[in-house]
């Protein structure tokens, strides 16, 4: 005997499959897929959500009646991006001075024009970091990450990194491509790790705050837009120095490390100590906190073991 399907059932059948054919019809998405904000019906509704993410007006040319897209937001205190998949089209906007962001393709392309200049963002290929600049952007079919940027934040990594004035190494106030080879590959694996955390991530943790991934992004990003030929290079430490930072580290709490801070408080350029742990203890220094990470929680795991067995 068949149960009789009824209309409610049969209703929530024909949405999910209007769903699923509006997936279909476009790339996956970098992030989100199980939880999709939006199905774009229009134009307007796209414009509304990118202007959410990055604000300043734009506007968006293309097939209005047929045109069709799917979007997701992460937002967190201290970071949000905006995962989203549509048709062709083309968007023109006005100069908003200050509103930096990254551009950050997955499939598909997008052609930027940039006061006379052209960039392009090619999916496993190149990024464009973009400062607010007027522009137009012809976007092929695409999956794409807008991310917004806190320049000061990026200028003071640049600072820790390299141990001078972010204006001596690249003119930030310029529209520019990033190469997602090379160094660039450093943001293009830390950008599908992230999105990957993202989607493990359903309960609602936030994945930056647990793995300090926003500090890594902006680290990664200076690294990935700054050339081998400008770097400067590292101030030698001597081993009695770096003995001290070895033992500042070791009294700091468990939870996330402020680099910036450690190099701050120290007066070196993150990129010196990292070539000095390379030096003399061949690992960089991200490796060497793991590892003290790993044996402090080796340890209370012994510890608490210990303890259990004495009752």
């Amino acid at each position: 005997m068949t149960s009789k399907v009824t209309q409610e059932e049969l209703d929530i059948l024909l949405q999910l499959d209007s769903q699923n054919n509006e997936l279909n019809h476009h790339y996956d998405l970098a992030f989100g897929c199980h939880k999709i904000n939006t199905f774009y019906k229009s134009l307007h509704e796209l414009q509304q959500d990118v202007e959410k993410v990055i604000p300043g007006q734009i506007e968006v040319i293309g097939k209005n009646n047929q045109f069709q897209g799917i979007s997701t937001v992460h937002k967190t205190p201290t970071m949000s991006m905006l995962a989203h998949s549509h048709d062709a089209l083309e968007i023109r906007r006005e100069a908003t001075p200050g509103n930096f962001s990254l551009m950050f393709p997955i499939q598909g392309s997008v052609k930027y024009k940039v006061d006379k200049r052209n960039l392009n963002a090619d999916a496993y290929r190149t990024a464009v970091f973009l400062t607010g600049m007027p522009r137009t952007a012809i976007m092929s079919k695409i999956s794409e990450v807008m991310i917004p940027l806190d320049i000061s934040r990026l200028k003071i990594t640049f600072e820790a990194l390299f141990g001078i004035d972010s204006n001596k190494i690249i003119d930030l106030s310029v529209d520019q491509e990033i190469n997602l080879q090379g160094r660039g590959l450093v943001i293009s694996k830390v950008l599908n790790t992230y999105f990957s955390l993202i989607d493990l991530s359903e309960d609602g943790i936030n994945c930056l705050g647990i793995y300090d991934i926003d500090d890594v992004f902006y680290r990664s990003l200076a690294f990935s837009m700054t050339s081998s030929a400008v770097l400067p290079q590292a101030e030698r430490i001597e081993l009695p120095l770096l003995s001290m930072i070895c033992e500042y580290l070791e009294q700091l709490p468990p939870g996330p490390i402020d680099i910036v801070a450690v190099c701050n408080k120290f007066n070196r350029s993150l990129h010196s100590i990292n070539e000095s742990f390379l030096k003399y203890y061949g690992q960089n220094i991200y490796s060497w906190i793991g590892s003290l990470r790993s044996r402090y929680s080796f340890s209370a795991k012994a510890d608490s073991s210990t303890r259990c067995n004495t009752f």
